[in-house]
């Protein structure tokens, strides 16, 4: 790993820290991409080794509503409630009443959503 001459400390402690745990998950390019790097925000580090793959309560194995979907989509992603707020454009609250089946979206938030649910992870 290269680290450029003259960075601050606690910087290079942090990247030696990240680059241990992605080798120690086993994370290819692409889910370490997805699950930490989203725009030049770091997100919430999840190890996909443990608790994290076991069986969620709620899972909707066959969604029948939108909001299932959403929820679906953003579980076999890893996402949170609060990422896939981000990159629909929503508040996350709206996304929790989305999958909770007490709200249904606005016309305007169909477009982002479609994108959502069908682009390849």
């Amino acid at each position: 790993m290269l680290i450029s001459p003259g960075t601050n400390p606690l910087q290079t402690h942090f990247v030696i820290w990240l680059y241990e745990w992605v080798h120690i998950c086993h994370l290819t390019a692409s889910a370490w991409v997805r699950c930490l790097l989203v725009g030049q925000h770091f997100m919430g580090v999840r190890c996909p080794i443990g608790p994290y793959l076991a069986t969620v309560k709620g899972y909707p194995a066959k969604p029948r509503t939108i909001g299932e979907a959403i929820r679906k989509r953003r579980l076999d992603l890893g996402l949170r409630q609060i990422d896939v707020a981000r990159i629909i454009g929503c508040n996350q609250l709206t996304i929790i009443n989305w999958e909770k089946g007490h709200m249904q979206p606005q016309t305007n938030k169909i477009a982002r959503i479609e994108r959502f649910l069908t682009t390849v992870g």
